[in-house]
């Protein structure tokens, strides 16, 4: 049952960013290095009710970035995160999801959806931005910067769907290992209070990891 609702994915092209840093889809691209020459405050985007959200009003804060999907046997980290989001809100953490169809089309039609369905069956309180790609040539803009940070590390090889997951990126992608693609719904990145994208999460690591990177991150 959980591979069938793994099934059916597609994998992007490798990390570009545009000329202008926004959160517009990206129309123009050009290389961008490891070396970390852009902040995650110079970027903008819009919230799924389409008002703008601009990154700069999260300076200071210990940030996760996380690309969500609505139709997903991962779709109940929704709950983990806003458990998260909770307890570490008031000590500095943000959430912010952008919900996504990149993969399997697991998303509702927008972000207006995602977020309504999100807040009625998680109660999730977090910030939901509009539907967005995070690989490929109509990718948001802050998804090339990240994944241009935190490149792709691997899938943990304990997680029970990490062979299912692995099968299916074989046969769809031979190499995947080798992009820094997103990989899946749910993968996380974490940025600390001076703006430095210090790690990336995959689907298949624990939110247990995650939030252990948080506490630490917030004690700085």
């Amino acid at each position: 049952m959980l591979s069938g609702l793994l099934l059916g994915f597609t994998l992007g092209t490798g990390a570009q960013v545009p000329d202008a840093i926004s959160g517009a889809s990206v129309q123009a691209h050009v290389k961008l290095t490891k070396k970390k020459i852009k902040m995650i405050y110079t970027f903008k985007t819009e919230t799924s009710h389409g008002k703008p959200f601009d990154f700069a009003q999260l300076k200071g804060k210990v940030i996760v970035v996380v690309n969500t999907a609505s139709k997903c046997g991962f779709t109940p980290e929704f709950k983990d995160l806003e458990e998260l989001y909770k307890k570490y809100h008031d000590q500095g953490l943000e959430i912010v999801g952008f919900p996504s169809g990149d993969f399997a089309d697991q998303e509702l039609e927008n972000g207006e959806k995602a977020a309504e369905f999100c807040q009625l069956n998680y109660g999730v309180t977090f910030p939901i931005m509009k539907k967005v790609h995070v690989n490929g040539p109509e990718e948001e803009a802050i998804f090339t910067y990240l994944k241009a940070q935190q490149g792709f590390a691997g899938l943990d090889a304990t997680h029970k769907l990490h062979d299912v997951l692995k099968g299916m990126f074989d046969k769809a992608n031979p190499g995947w290992e080798k992009s820094d693609d997103i990989k899946w719904n749910f993968t996380k990145f974490l940025i600390a209070r001076d703006g430095t994208v210090v790690s990336r999460y995959e689907t298949t690591q624990s939110i247990q990891r995650l939030e252990q990177a948080i506490v630490e991150e917030l004690k700085k």
